[in-house]
């Protein structure tokens, strides 16, 4: 592939309502040219520190429906 979703960082700290806040930096690179054609910081939360990562991942790839 061209195209490279490298995931930078991800921290995890308690949030002032007592929640997990994951946070998180991606990288899109294009592996021919080197070049970082996109970034991205998310920041979500969560019970526990999966829920939190899933939530951060239902940011970055939303669910994809199909209505007939």
């Amino acid at each position: 592939g061209r195209f490279v979703l490298v995931p930078a960082s991800f921290s995890f700290q308690h949030d002032s309502a007592g929640q997990v806040e994951a946070r998180a930096n991606f990288a899109g690179v294009d592996t021919r040219a080197g070049d970082v054609v996109f970034r991205s910081y998310i920041i979500a939360s969560g019970a526990t520190p999966a829920a939190a990562m899933e939530s951060v991942l239902t940011i970055l790839f939303p669910p994809v429906t199909a209505e007939p």
